[in-house]
């Protein structure tokens, strides 16, 4: 693929785009004029192109004087397009590339691409837009598309008249002319500053539009206009809030002179280009009726992108190597933005239980990788589009805040944004400016973290004679096992050890060392700032357990939180000294639990905990579900009176305890009694708060009547019960509903790729769902519905394979998968068989420890004839 050594010696400075788009033929041409300055003598230019038309190539000098060109060789392998000069270009020359191009509209997200609404008729208007991160502005115009290679632009489009166009920057002239096909717009923007190709965008369509002035400059948000654009009042808002914070918060005002948003049908992410994001409708057009997980989210990804303005596209990465910066730091400034809003003054609470777990889950993963590295192709970069990148890049310098002073660290922000900006950077490059700023080795410290993959845990024992303890690292595997060449990585580790109202730091860089510790009280990790897990050997976890359950306020919430994580990752990974009854008796002691985010992780750990024992005793599952209704009971009779004036982490609580009451049947019932008034009419009995559990709670109960009333709502709900229904149908284990969700999730065009998933994720929270799940994709009977294959299935096949537990399971995904062509998603097939072997390991290693403690318990009752009990 296309990289950095094809263009040593010349450098682009401008693009001059012209393009003329046909939606009803699905085409477009253009052409591109590009100047560039040769540092070098050359006698060949080699761009990126990737399945375009390339009919004429010409080249000028600076004079205007025509440079002949011999030949043009377009390699396909390569997505190059080489053009042979006749005579040798002498250095420091300055040279206009002409060419023009065409090629089809795209129907998939990449590049310039069609989209339309989700529907089951052929009417549904169409948009195209485009995507061309990561090298995909190859794919519309040839170019030199590298990060490192910045330039202005200058774009024109021409279409038809009735169409809006949108582009990076405002509008500078609209115009008309007369072609064979009619009339047709020419619309030209004004250029841009210097920015590298991914970030050139532009959309052609039927749009509605709101503006508000609120802001400095104007901010406005187009959708389609199948949508109501009032519906984006809010988002409007957010990105004018955003860019406030963002302006105050980094010293630095926004750089251009307009921010437009613009949903896109289908879309399965947020794209920061610069003056024009782009988003999901259903982040775009949230509202006070989503519910407040919704509008959470949607606050985070829209201050995201609109982040990306001053981190990415002001200062961007030199290459793709170093992707992980512009994500890492964007969702740290997220972060630390959100705690300037009375809604998200929790943001890094959330985070510890949201984002960071998230990295470390998938940083425990044998085929991880590490966060800066070398990208040999297109398909590498497609692969560090994951939450390595985004999660664990915010992560490691949440770390490095902590231990530098968060303070301290947004003044090397700042610092790192003026000094580069307009230009490229490295990773060096900001542990540079830190270094200056806070008068230490950053690098030092920080260089192992983003270099090498995988994380350490800490284990530890305890001298009480001396009042120390002794620790020691090894690397963290969720398959509990580690080569001794996996084991060799040592991190330099932050150690933040609270003690009484006192915390200490310490720098773990060797396998091991002792530390004085008073014995009374001691957690590691205060407020789970390091990237690490904690191994605290039963005694200590139990004199843990007893301080959260006297109330002492010794701990925060962070810090509870991840003493039940950390529990539970070296439990499921069979750490040797760690059973699952140690996790248990732990768990015991958050009867008075008050925090959101402790009780979100718990209730995901009993969650997992059931989900592993589901296919080997469905009584054990009913017996958790009993323990989880005793462990919720206090914070149920606490937490269920909504109130209007609720904050959002507040709305997010009383969800989560509505939603998981451990089979409280009172509660259950009331949920049933407010679905039927809602279906009879009543839309406002329910809030938007607990709207998604009620669903939820009601196709628990396996009513078919009640799934067909949901899905009859599907085409006329706003966006917010929509999304709502879809994440609640896959509850249902009655068999005919599960049939159902497999043709709404296979019927081309009915839902978007993230709808899917929505859907499709629930199913496999209970037996029978997973079966039918697994034998209809097995089957191979969507080989029948045109544009469906194993490449486009397959994040179906992982949700099903990531819930296995059983060795005969292992047997049949390995059987299936055994004969067929699986090179697009190795990696991710071998993973999932790898975990599906480690869950597996774990129920033969824990079962009865399980089965053992429920039962003296009181929890344990054998013979529920076969009735499961999802927690």
């Amino acid at each position: 693929m296309g990289g950095e050594s094809i263009f040593a010696g010349i450098r682009p400075t401008h693009y001059g785009l012209r393009i003329e788009t046909n939606l009803e033929d699905g085409v477009f041409e253009g052409t591109v004029a590009i100047d560039v300055e040769v540092k070098e003598s050359i006698t060949s230019i080699s761009l990126d192109a990737r399945e375009l038309e390339i009919p004429s190539i010409t080249v000028y000098d600076e004079t205007g004087k025509l440079c002949p060109v011999s030949n043009f060789e377009i390699d396909n392998a390569r997505e190059t397009l080489k053009i042979l000069l006749e005579e040798p270009v002498p250095a420091n020359s300055k040279l206009r590339l002409c060419l023009l191009f065409a090629a089809s509209l795209k129907r998939s997200e990449g590049g310039f691409y069609i989209t339309s609404m989700p529907s089951d008729s052929s009417d549904s208007k169409v948009i195209a837009s485009t995507i061309m991160e990561a090298r995909n502005a190859r794919m519309v115009f040839p170019c030199f598309d590298n990060p490192g290679l910045k330039a202005t632009f200058s774009v024109t489009l021409v279409g038809e008249e009735r169409l809006t166009f949108l582009g990076n920057m405002p509008v500078k002239s609209d115009t008309e002319i007369w072609t064979k096909a009619g009339a047709r717009r020419v619309i030209e923007f004004e250029k841009t500053p210097v920015m590298s190709t991914y970030l050139v965008a532009f959309a052609v369509g039927e749009f509605n539009m709101i503006e508000t002035n609120s802001f400095r400059v104007p901010v406005r948000a187009y959708a389609p206009i199948e949508y109501e654009i009032e519906n984006c009042r809010f988002a409007l808002g957010l990105a004018c809030k955003a860019l406030e914070i963002f302006e105050a918060t980094l010293n630095i005002q926004y750089p251009l002179p307009k921010l437009d948003l613009l949903a896109i049908p289908g879309a399965t992410a947020g794209m920061e280009n610069w003056g024009l994001v782009t988003l999901p409708p259903a982040i775009q057009c949230i509202s006070h009726d989503d519910s407040a997980s919704e509008r959470a989210f949607a606050i985070n990804l829209i201050f995201h992108e609109i982040a990306h303005q001053w981190i990415g596209n002001l200062v961007t990465m030199k290459s793709w190597d170093n992707f992980w910066i512009k994500e890492g730091l964007s969702d740290w400034a997220v972060i630390y933005a959100c705690n300037q809003m009375s809604e998200g003054s929790e943001s890094w609470q959330n985070f510890v239980v949201d984002g960071y777990q998230t990295a470390l889950i998938m940083d425990s993963k044998r085929l991880s990788h590490p966060l800066e590295g070398s990208i040999s192709g297109s398909k590498s970069i497609d692969e560090l589009f994951d939450d390595i990148t985004y999660k664990k890049g915010c992560a490691v310098l949440r770390m490095l805040s902590a231990h530098l002073g968060e303070e301290v660290f947004l003044r090397g922000l700042r610092q790192y944004l003026k000094q580069y900006a307009y230009q490229n950077t490295d990773t060096e490059d900001l542990w540079k400016v830190l270094t200056e700023v806070c008068g230490s080795d950053v690098g030092a410290i920080m260089g192992i973290w983003t270099k090498e993959a995988g994380y350490p845990f800490i284990s530890l024992t305890e001298d009480e004679s001396s009042g120390t303890i002794s620790v020691t690292q090894n690397r963290f595997l969720l398959t509990g096992y580690s080569t001794m060449g996996e084991n060799e990585i040592l991190f330099p580790i932050l150690l933040k050890i609270r003690h009484g109202g006192v915390t200490l730091e310490e720098e773990l860089v060797g396998i091991n060392k002792t530390i004085k510790v008073p014995s009374e009280f001691y957690k590691i990790n205060a407020d789970q700032t390091g990237f690490y897990r904690v191994a605290y050997p039963p005694d200590r976890l139990l004199k843990l357990g007893e301080s959260i359950s006297t109330g002492k306020e010794l701990l925060s919430a962070e810090d509870r939180a991840g003493i039940i994580s950390d529990t539970a990752a070296l439990v499921f990974s069979c750490c040797p000294f760690l059973k699952a009854s140690d996790l248990l008796r732990l768990l015991q002691n958050f009867e008075n639990e008050t925090s959101y985010i402790v009780w979100k992780m718990i209730l995901s750990t009993l969650r997992e905990l059931s989900q592993y024992l589901a296919s080997e005793d469905c009584d054990a599952t009913v017996a958790i579900a009993r323990f989880q209704k005793q462990l919720v009971k206090k914070c149920l009779d606490t937490v269920l009176n909504l109130a209007e004036n609720d904050n959002i982490n507040e709305q997010r609580f009383k969800a989560l305890m509505f939603g998981n009451p451990g089979n409280d049947d009172n509660l259950i019932e009331s949920a049933c009694s407010l679905f039927d008034r809602f279906i009879q009419g009543d839309t406002n009995n329910i809030s938007p708060t607990i709207r998604r559990e009620i669903f939820k709670l009601t196709m628990k109960k396996g009513d078919s009547d009640a799934y067909n009333q949901l899905t009859n709502r599907l085409k006329k709900a706003n966006t917010a019960e929509r999304n709502d229904i879809l994440a609640s149908l896959g509850y249902s284990e009655n068999i005919s509903c599960i049939k159902k969700n497999m043709q709404l999730a296979m019927s081309p065009g009915l839902l978007s790729e993230p709808e899917i998933g929505v859907l499709m994720r629930p199913v496999v929270t209970h037996e029978n769902g997973r079966g039918v799940l697994w034998a209809i994709l097995k089957s191979e009977a969507w080989k029948e519905i045109p544009g469906l294959s194993l490449q486009k299935l397959f994040p179906l096949f992982q949700i099903v394979l990531d819930s296995f537990t059983t060795i005969e399971q292992y047997e049949d995904a390995k059987d299936f998968f055994g004969d067929k062509d699986t090179s697009e998603f190795d990696a991710a097939l071998n993973q999932s068989l790898d975990l599906i072997l480690a869950r597996f390991r774990w129920v033969e290693r824990d079962r009865e420890d399980v089965l053992d403690w429920l039962k003296r318990n009181g929890y344990y009752h054998q013979s529920q004839n076969g009735v499961t009990g999802s927690v």
